[in-house]
């Protein structure tokens, strides 16, 4: 793999993963094939950049926003679903960061049927239970289309989609989280951007780490005792 194209991964046809993917590549190949082409013309415009350019900033997704912008809404949402089948239970085995970033900057004309299908795919077992936990590797990119899904909604219709969001939070800050398997880039992935738009979506006035701090034994307990309930109505009264 590494000698066609120095890279820890391969493949000509979307979505490419590090591994073997979960399924079959998005048809017709003629558009996965161009996905790919894609996203790897941003992959060597970035890598043409100055390392302090590199550095200081995340890498623009010029090719692949162009590429989705001329597909019909439909046709987004279907990349979109396939995508997410690689990013499931808060992990994500895909390569794919520049057509996310695209799928998610591009209105795809959710409905709110498809947006439980996203956070489903994305949570998997993990958000079942009053007290979620399990592995973060990469759980703010398998978040990023149900987020970019939901936000499309008007805030009228989001109130049955809290759920899943108060469910990613008590994985993330919970007192069992498991954050990020090693040896995997994680810049890209924005994580204090993913919290922060988390938090947003539930109004809430309190940044938990700020108020149960981490190495605290009763910060602690109260994380573990309270689960998902740490970010409803009676304990923000609390």
């Amino acid at each position: 793999m590494w000698s066609r194209g120095g890279r820890p991964y391969s493949g000509r046809h979307f979505p490419r993963s590090w591994n073997r993917g979960s399924g079959e590549p998005l048809r017709p190949r003629s558009l996965s094939r161009a996905l790919v082409r894609a996203s790897r013309k941003d992959e060597r415009a970035w890598q043409r950049q100055p390392l302090k350019v590199r550095g200081d900033s995340l890498p623009p997704f010029d090719h692949c926003a162009a590429l989705v912008a001329g597909l019909a809404e439909d046709e987004r949402r279907r990349i979109a679903l396939r995508l997410q089948q690689e990013r499931a239970g808060l992990e994500a085995d895909d390569v794919e960061w520049y057509v996310g970033r695209a799928l998610a900057a591009t209105r795809c004309g959710w409905s709110p049927g498809q947006v439980h299908e996203l956070f489903a795919l994305a949570l998997g077992n993990v958000g079942n239970g009053p007290r979620p936990y399990g592995p973060w590797a990469h759980g703010e990119r398998a978040l990023q289309l149900p987020l970019a899904a939901l936000e499309e909604l008007p805030e009228s219709e989001r109130g049955p989609f809290l759920r899943y969001v108060r469910a990613a939070l008590a994985v993330r800050t919970g007192c069992r989280s498991m954050v990020r398997a090693p040896g995997r880039p994680s810049r890209l992935d924005e994580p204090e951007a993913c919290l922060s738009r988390l938090r947003a979506l539930l109004d809430l006035p309190y940044d938990v780490d700020d108020v149960l701090v981490r190495d605290d034994p009763f910060a602690t307990a109260a994380r573990c005792a309270l689960g998902t309930g740490l970010y409803e109505p009676p304990a923000r009264r609390f």
